[in-house]
């Protein structure tokens, strides 16, 4: 979906399947707005990021759980999301 062609609105639809690590990430903001992002994941049972923590030099990170449950590790300290649970966190942040 576009709005007018601006780029105010849409679907990416740029998907990536990472295999291994049981998740797929799909770009939801249109390449227009440069400044964040936001994407569809759908993390398979037992996927996981990696082994290693890592992290953004800026930005943020949130999101929703949609169905299921979510475990995620924030410096350090685990959570356990349920469905309608929101999280947000500064991208500096381990995970």
């Amino acid at each position: 979906m576009s709005f007018n062609g601006s780029g105010l609105a849409g679907r990416g639809g740029l998907g990536l399947d990472l295999g291994a690590k049981g998740m797929v990430k799909e770009l939801m903001t249109p390449d227009e707005c440069g400044g964040i992002q936001m994407m569809r994941l759908v993390i398979r049972p037992g996927g996981s990021t990696g082994e290693s923590p890592y992290n953004h030099p800026e930005g943020a990170k949130c999101g929703t759980v949609i169905s299921g449950t979510l475990g995620l590790e924030v410096d350090g300290v685990e959570y356990r999301l349920e469905p309608g649970d929101s999280y947000a966190f500064d991208a500096t942040s381990l995970i």
